[in-house]
């Protein structure tokens, strides 16, 4: 990936914010472990979305 394909997720992208956290919890889940089974945090997601951060 180069600096060109990098951007700041916008408000509308919350849920493709999640995804990929959302998606690993459950193959985890699927294999019996319990790491990383805890919800993302949200509120975190969308406080740096809306800084420039994520």
């Amino acid at each position: 990936m180069t600096a060109s394909d990098r951007r700041v997720a916008l408000p509308a992208e919350l849920e493709q914010v999640e995804g990929p956290w959302l998606e690993t919890s459950r193959w985890r889940a699927d294999r019996g472990l319990d790491q990383g089974q805890c919800p993302p945090r949200r509120w975190r997601a969308e406080e740096a979305i809306e800084t420039g951060d994520c």
